[in-house]
């Protein structure tokens, strides 16, 4: 607050509206590479029956700003596993049959037609809830990326082929548009 009085008082307003205006978002990758790491189990997908407490397997995840994925290896000096890019991710959800409220759903798109489950404990039900909450943001903040670049896309075509858009059926982006969350989406993180 003293720096911002300092350069107010010096006159210097435009200089201090514009580092004012500076999107945070924008930058978040280079503040905060890494947006959440530790260890997770993952329930294996192959051999052991999945009822067997040897189907988990201990798994350090890391949700990764700058390369926009979300990776696993066996430590965390370890060779990631897997990287599952940040336009995958579908949704996460709470697993309601578990009691102690560790476990979570991270469900993640492999193509078009084909998806996966990942089965993920954390050691504690606040841990749970900010994995689930680090997973929705991600999958929603690059679905509304992915909607506003291909409404930007009619929109040109239309200007291109001089047509008005609402006329061949664009819709504006805005609260109330088919192309924005519904509040309920908006709230459950689904979509």
């Amino acid at each position: 607050k003293r720096v911002f009085r300092r350069h107010v008082d010096r006159g210097t307003t435009a200089s201090v509206q514009a580092i004012m205006s500076i999107d945070l978002s924008d930058l978040e990758a280079e503040v905060l590479p890494i947006a959440i790491a530790g260890y997770l189990l993952k329930k294996k997908t192959k051999g052991l029956g999945k009822f067997s407490p040897l189907a988990w397997a201990k798994r350090y995840f890391v949700v990764n700003n700058l390369e926009s994925c979300v990776t696993y290896a066996k430590s965390e000096s370890g060779e990631a596993l897997k990287c599952i890019p940040y336009e995958n991710i579908l949704s996460c959800k709470a697993d309601k049959s578990d009691k102690k409220r560790c476990r979570f759903k991270l469900l993640t798109k492999v193509t078009d037609q084909e998806h996966r489950v990942y089965d993920l404990q954390a050691e504690a039900p606040d841990d749970t809830v900010k994995w689930i909450a680090c997973f929705r943001k991600i999958g929603k903040e690059h679905r509304e990326e992915g909607l506003r670049r291909a409404h930007a896309v009619m929109k040109a075509r239309c200007s291109i082929m001089g047509v008005d858009p609402a006329d061949v059926g664009v819709p504006e982006m805005g609260r109330d548009s088919p192309m924005s969350p519904t509040p309920d989406e908006d709230r459950k993180g689904t979509r």
